[in-house]
């Protein structure tokens, strides 16, 4: 085998470990908005509240894949020991990420990557871009839920904490990942 095809199975193997974390993320992070909504009883419920409907569980998981997908792409671009260039990498990760049923949420990816590449004036300078990518994600979720046209004020301040804690554990959990792979 020649260098070019040495670098195309890394950089399918790397692709293929990003794929194996997204979706162990993508299956707990699931678990835990369906446990936020009912916890917020947004779906009605007096003492223990509604899970997520199926629709709007389908509607959950086509923000929530591409959020973690471009949040994922972003760390792999900017993480401090990568060895080799990662459009290779990225280009088989999108491949499987957005193929068959997931092809109509490549915007929505493209979207949360536009926000991270081109922050708008009144995103902080200070703070890290994948900062935009999390805060993205908590309002599109919100709109998603229609969360601001049926919640109280306690409840929307809930949901803030509850999504600000829980994309810090996504980004610690990439991260560890990611630490696997260029140690």
């Amino acid at each position: 085998m020649g260098l070019e095809e040495d670098n195309l199975e890394l950089d399918k193997r790397i692709s293929l470990a990003l794929g194996v974390a997204l979706g162990a993320i993508a299956e707990t992070t699931y678990e835990e908005l369906n446990r936020l909504y009912k916890k917020l009883r947004l779906g009605g419920g007096l003492i223990n509240g509604r899970p997520l409907t199926e629709e709007l569980g389908k509607a959950t998981r086509y923000e929530l894949l591409p959020y973690l997908a471009a949040l994922s792409a972003a760390l792999v671009q900017e993480w401090p020991k990568r060895t080799i260039p990662c459009e290779g990498i990225l280009g088989h990760f999108e491949k499987a990420v957005f193929s068959l049923n997931l092809e109509r949420a490549k915007p929505t990816y493209a979207h949360y990557l536009d926000r991270y590449y081109h922050p708008r004036h009144s995103d902080s300078a200070s703070l890290p871009r994948e900062t935009i990518i999390h805060s993205e994600f908590l309002q599109r979720l919100a709109d998603a839920w229609s969360l601001f046209q049926r919640s109280t004020d306690v409840q929307e301040a809930e949901y803030v904490q509850s999504l600000s804690n829980l994309t810090r554990q996504i980004e610690l959990s990439f991260r560890s990942a990611l630490a696997g792979i260029w140690p």
